[in-house]
């Protein structure tokens, strides 16, 4: 009778794990695809303002005693003056006036009827200032879609002045912004390109306006034009990404099927009902602690690509006007690289490690000048988090180690110390022999709160962490450091700190033993 519970245990938690998992994978693929509608809604603005801005510039300097034939020349001067590669050129040109439509040019654009509404619309619902009346909108006029382009008429009385245009360009213009800019972030995405994973559609008039090729799965995200400007009206993006953009886009990838393994266990249940029992429970929580550092680390990502984006789209619109705010845009960026250098760094070795590419290349490292490159490698994350870093002079010791691996367990330790120690506190990265000159023991002291005796095995284990929820972090830190350690021939430990805290203490062969 246990047997059988334990069966019908074990295949609900089969069915959950397999159901959670394509939650999840939906759920940050969703986010995925609404950060890159969200993208292409901005950049996409900005491509098409710069495509109405001649013909409508020429529109809203002209005097409101010029006839609409004037008009209609002057725009079309313009635009076709332009160097922009989608210059909206005016095929009609309109004056609403006092409730009075006049116009010149090509009138198999014109529908009349739904013109006029949409411009009274806009009177009624706006001021008569250039900044509200000034936009771009996309109408379908006689069972075509059209590009309406219309400013302030300029005078007293309310009214506008407008064209119409063809609608390919702003097709063109729409193509070109999804080939060009990537909306997906370039480094998760390995050897695939952008358009080999991501689907965009561009509906507006009541058609689709643009589509970036064959759609595999739902529709996910969804962002449009007026979120962006007022100015801008009658488009919406949609965006889809395939189940396998989860392999790319989720860092680890989706985590593997659990099925066969959880069958097998449902057959030695049979017999062995509490070693299945125990292996539910196992099996619950290493699938929640590998879901809470997914999402760890996807957080851990997202704010410092948010934070370089910002600066680096404020430098390059040219928003900065003084060269103390460039500076601040530019620390802010080398700071943010750093952090997210450090996060894939520890995130890349796990990979690694796991299909057996990991590889160590030893030799003597003198430690004094090798601590302070470390030290000054990691200043700008401590300035940042407010700590100090005192570098105890080591003399002439040397230890035989990776170069790369012994920087990455010191930037790991160090990370962990400021993250644990209050604001104004100081870290302390020293070293000294050990074993009668056969080892050497480097030590980060923090001052922080300590490691409990009962947790100082644990902390190591791979999707741990040193506090529970009080700091950030990913988890993996400190195993990438007992890793390395370890593969070196050494350990790593956490010890008391002398003067309090917290020592984290790595033990490595030193290189002028016998």
């Amino acid at each position: 009778m246990l047997a059988l519970v334990l069966v019908g245990v074990l295949f609900a938690e089969m069915m959950r794990s397999e159901r959670a998992q394509r939650e999840v994978t939906a759920g940050a693929l969703t986010d995925y695809a609404d950060v890159a509608a969200w993208q292409y809604v901005r950049r996409a603005e900005v491509e098409l303002r710069g495509s109405l801005a001649p013909a409508l510039g020429a529109l809203a300097e002209s005097s409101p005693d010029q006839s609409v034939e004037t008009l209609h020349k002057r725009a079309t001067n313009a635009a076709s003056r332009c160097p922009c590669p989608h210059g909206l050129q005016p095929g009609l040109t309109f004056r609403l006036d006092n409730g009075r439509l006049e116009y010149s040019g090509n009138d198999a654009l014109l529908d009349r009827v739904a013109l006029m509404a949409h411009l009274e619309h806009k009177l009624e619902h706006g001021n008569n200032s250039q900044e509200q009346q000034r936009g771009l909108h996309f109408l379908s006029f006689n069972g075509r879609a059209t590009t309406v382009a219309h400013v302030a008429n300029g005078s007293s009385q309310p009214g506008i002045l407008g064209y119409l245009a063809d609608i390919e360009p702003v097709r063109s213009a729409l193509s070109d912004v999804f080939d060009r800019d990537d909306l997906l972030p370039a480094s998760l995405l390995a050897d695939r390109k952008q358009s080999d994973l991501l689907t965009l559609r561009v509906i507006g008039a009541d058609e689709t306006l643009y589509q970036s090729g064959p759609l595999d799965g739902p529709w996910r995200g969804r962002a449009s034009f007026d979120s962006i400007s007022e100015s801008f009206s009658g488009l919406t993006v949609e965006t889809a990404l395939p189940p396998i953009a989860a392999e790319y886009l989720i860092v680890g990838g989706t985590p593997r099927s659990r099925l066969p393994l959880l069958g097998a266990l449902t057959l030695v249940a049979l017999v062995l009902g509490a070693v299945a029992g125990w292996q539910v429970l196992a099996e619950r929580r290493l699938a929640r602690m590998r879901t809470d550092t997914i999402a760890r680390i996807s957080h851990e990502l997202r704010t410092p690509l948010a934070q370089i984006r910002l600066f680096a789209d404020t430098l390059r619109l040219g928003r900065v006007r003084e060269e103390r705010e460039r500076e601040r845009a530019l620390n802010v960026i080398d700071r943010e690289s750093r952090r997210l250098d450090h996060l894939v760094g520890n995130v890349l070795h796990f990979g690694r490690r796991d299909a057996g590419a990991e590889t160590v290349n030893r030799s003597s490292i003198a430690l004094n000048e090798f601590l302070e490159k470390v030290k000054s490698e990691y200043l700008p994350l401590a300035s940042h988090q407010g700590v100090e870093i005192d570098v105890s002079p080591s003399g002439s010791l040397q230890v035989h180690a990776d170069q790369e691996a012994l920087r990455h367990m010191l930037l790991n330790l160090l990370d962990n110390a400021a993250k644990h120690s209050p604001e104004g506190a100081s870290v302390r990265l020293s070293a000294k022999t050990a074993d009668c000159g056969r080892h050497v023991l480097i030590c980060v002291d923090d001052a922080g709160p300590g490691v409990p005796v009962s947790r100082r095995d644990d902390i190591w284990e791979m999707y741990r962490r040193a506090s529970d929820g009080a700091t950030s972090g990913s988890g993996i830190g400190l195993a990438v450091v007992r890793h390395y350690a370890r593969q070196l021939g050494g350990e790593a430990w956490v010890e008391d700190a002398p003067e309090g805290g917290a020592r984290f203490v790595i033990e490595l062969p030193a290189s002028n033993k016998d």
